[in-house]
Order: C-alpha cells, then structure tokens, then sequence
C-alpha cells in the first residue's frame, strides 16, 4: 500500500510542481511590470464627431482609410 502512494505522490508532484514554479516565476514577473502589453506597441486615436446610429462601421472604414490604419482582418 505504502508504494503505490509513493508512486501517486510522485505522479502528482511531477504535474503541480512544474506548475507552481511557473506561478511564482509569472506573478514574479507581474508585480515587476510586466503584463499583457510589455513589447506592444500602442497606439490611440481620437475621433471627434458625432456618429449617425448605425453607421459605425462604414464610418470606421472611411476613417482608417482617409487616416492610413490597418483594419483588423475578419475572420
């Protein structure tokens, strides 16, 4: 009885403590600074007009067209 709790012992440690050090080493690394936009580049636009109700995405597509930004591809 005593080996095969060892042997469930060893099997569980295998999978939680890869994981508990990949814990430590990311919230590490978060309270350092580094999130979800660490290496991106931001960029922030500013439209200042009244948009017609229904007609946001035909005004969007002018817009990054008159202004030259990407528009995400659909998928």
């Amino acid at each position: 009885m005593k080996k095969l709790f060892r042997k469930i012992h060893l099997y569980l440690a295998l999978f939680t403590i890869p994981v508990g050090v990949m814990l430590a080493i990311t919230g590490a690394l978060y309270v350092l600074g580094a999130d979800q936009d660490t290496g991106a580049k931001l960029n922030t636009y500013k439209v200042e007009q009244i948009i017609p109700k229904g007609e946001e995405i035909a005004f969007l597509e002018k817009w990054t067209a008159e202004n030259n930004v990407k528009m995400p591809k659909k998928e």
